[in-house]
């Protein structure tokens, strides 16, 4: 009996046996071509009753695989994509679930987790038809988490607290957002969010930024704006929104004029 007759009769997964298969697949010590059958083995079944256990073991994978930084998650990201296109009736409703799945997951918002997800929704919305509502909605799911890294590094950078550990993860975060230059105006507006209520929770609500200092909120969000100017990621959309992000600012923090000199560019440059 091959292993998907296997899974078949172990269904529904529990999540012991889906952490278990999730260490299988990132054992190193296999060999990528049994990886790969492995992969085939847990997400590949047809059947629309198993999509939820389908959905399961790729969240698992995604979230395991970046939090270790595995050699293996290139590997996984791709065959999600690959598995969200191919296996499901709905790509789309089956990505907006492992989205889900994904950020309720979340411990900590990290650049590697983010950067696999981004992959994967960009990957998936290249190839199928989406309505207004379902892009909004996949825009929406990534946006709080992204503005939440994003944020945390502005905050730190006009604090003066950049730590080493940030700045290794600069880069990697200004290429993941390169990647997700489809998100920018619903990024943008998250940010713009922030400076009105001074806070940000994710959704899975394990993690909740908040500053009660309207100056600070605003310079971080500008700090934010002008390295995202700066990474040439309003060069194609996004600007309409900028522009409403800097009335807001500007509403918020009277003196931003006089005070911080990346605010007065963004203004001078965009408004």
């Amino acid at each position: 009996m091959d292993l998907s007759s296997v899974l078949h009769y172990l269904a529904p997964l529990s999540e012991k046996v889906v952490k278990s298969l999730t260490l299988c697949v990132l054992n190193p010590a296999l060999s990528e071509n049994i990886c790969t059958k492995l992969l085939y083995s847990v997400t590949g079944g047809a059947a629309e009753e198993s999509a939820h256990a389908r959905i399961s073991v790729l969240s698992s994978l995604i979230l395991q695989s970046c939090r270790k930084r595995s050699d293996r998650a290139e590997t996984v990201t791709l065959y999600a994509c690959m598995c969200l296109k191919t296996s499901f009736s709905s790509p789309c409703a089956a990505l907006l679930s492992l989205g889900d799945s994904v950020i309720a997951g979340l411990k900590d918002a990290n650049v590697h987790l983010l950067g696999a997800l981004i992959t994967v929704f960009g990957e998936v919305v290249s190839e199928v038809d989406l309505t207004a509502e379902t892009a909004q909605s996949l825009k929406d799911l990534i946006s709080a988490p992204l503005a939440f890294v994003l944020l945390k590094w502005g905050i730190g950078d006009v604090k003066g607290e950049g730590s080493s550990k940030r700045s290794t993860q600069l880069e990697s975060m200004w290429a993941t957002a390169r990647k997700a230059e489809f998100l920018v105006p619903s990024l943008i507006t998250v940010l713009s969010e922030f400076v009105t209520k001074g806070s940000l929770r994710l959704k899975n609500e394990l993690q909740v930024l908040e500053s009660d200092d309207n100056a600070l909120s605003s310079c971080a969000v500008s700090t934010v704006l002008y390295e995202m100017v700066k990474e040439n990621l309003l060069s194609r959309n996004g600007k309409a929104e900028l522009k409403s992000c800097l009335d807001n600012i500007g509403r918020h923090s009277s003196n931003m004029d006089t005070t911080f000199s990346k605010f007065v560019y963004l203004k001078e440059s965009f408004l």
